[in-house]
């Protein structure tokens, strides 16, 4: 394995890894939520609390603090997660081309001269 590849491989589970973490656990947390909406629509002690219309809403979960920083965690992981498949996309022509001899040698002739020469006329 040569080493550009071992390289663009570790980046790519660094960046697409937690992305794919990130959704399995917003599936558990969804299924979890669920069963607990569904319970607490079924779950009447008193006879006139069923719903008499077609339109009655189920009832309200309240969120508790705890879920709340929950929440908000997930919220975070869900954005830091899609942020990082985005450097994925951004980071393999930059490891192609740093792992490269031509490229490196092409910065060190071309870039190299303008930043201390400046600007070619």
């Amino acid at each position: 394995m040569t080493r550009t590849t071992l390289v663009v491989t570790v980046g790519f589970l660094v960046t697409q890894l937690p992305f794919y973490v990130v959704e399995i656990l917003n599936a558990i947390k969804a299924d979890q939520l669920a069963s607990e909406r569904a319970a607490a629509a079924t779950n009447f002690t008193d006879p006139r609390q069923y719903p008499v219309s077609l339109t009655a809403q189920p009832p309200v979960i309240n969120i508790s603090p705890a879920s709340a920083a929950e929440m908000r965690v997930y919220i975070w992981l869900n954005v830091i997660s899609k942020m990082l498949v985005f450097v994925s996309c951004c980071i393999n022509p930059i490891i192609y081309g740093l792992l490269n001899h031509n490229y490196s040698q092409f910065f060190l002739l071309f870039i190299v001269p303008l930043t201390v020469y400046g600007r070619p006329a």
